[in-house]
């Protein structure tokens, strides 16, 4: 008989309601500030054009390298020869200043709704899918699974039970690793099985309850009948090397 390791933990709890509330709210909370000092960009845009055109009307273009950087007004002297171009008037220079500034604010603001709605989804809780026995195979992992219980015992010598469950596909045995989950498995009772996986044991398929895996009694009993006439861990399968 081989023996299974103990558990040391349980599977992990998935995020409370109240928990999932909050990061929304602090979501919310980033987006909101980050509106605000949009905003504000905005509001601070007439000073920013001021300062702009002042700097602009300093620089005389005194740059000595390619020629673009004695453009500036044109009266280039560096060796490059500059491109002449129609002088553009101070209020024209401002109005671009300000259409360049709201682009980037613009940009800035779209990036972080991207970013919000990002975290949004993957906070959001994803629902599960279901499959059937019929999608348990050898090294199978992520099996969800709605099942009706048959019957459950307990393996002689180990603190490990045996409950054959199934559905309409079929029936398939689990290797329960805890009393409190051995408990659920009464003849009978409707369970569903998320994030379990397929161990093989002495070649057989054994679909483990273990410390990532979860078994909860389903709160609508299952309306079918455990197809009892093919029993996926009554086939023998042996490991070929390749």
């Amino acid at each position: 008989m081989t023996t299974m390791p103990k558990p040391t933990a349980t599977a992990p709890a998935l995020p409370s309601q109240e928990k999932v509330t909050e990061a929304k709210g602090k979501l919310m909370e980033k987006k909101s500030k980050q509106a605000a000092s949009a905003e504000e960009g905005r509001r601070s845009s007439v000073d920013l054009r001021t300062k702009w055109s002042t700097s602009l009307k300093k620089s005389k273009g005194k740059g000595k390298g390619s020629g673009k950087k004695g453009q500036d007004k044109g009266k280039a002297k560096g060796k490059g020869k500059g491109k002449y171009q129609v002088k553009k008037n101070e209020g024209d220079l401002r109005e671009e200043a300000v259409d360049q500034l709201e682009k980037n604010l613009e940009k800035k603001r779209r990036s972080s709704i991207k970013e919000i709605q990002k975290i949004e989804t993957s906070l959001a809780l994803k629902k599960p899918v279901f499959g059937t026995v019929e999608d348990v195979k050898p090294e199978a992992k992520n099996l969800n699974l709605m099942l009706k219980c048959v019957k459950c015992t307990e393996v002689e010598g180990l603190k490990i039970w045996e409950a054959v469950c199934g559905d309409k596909a079929g029936v398939v045995t689990l290797s329960i690793h805890g009393k409190a989950q051995a408990d659920l498995c009464t003849p009978g009772a409707s369970l569903r099985i998320q994030n379990a996986k397929v161990i093989m044991v002495k070649g057989l398929i054994r679909v483990a309850i273990d410390k990532w895996a979860v078994m909860k009694a389903e709160d609508t009993p299952l309306d079918f009948e455990p197809n009892l006439t093919n029993d996926v861990s009554a086939t023998e399968y042996e490991l070929v090397a390749h």
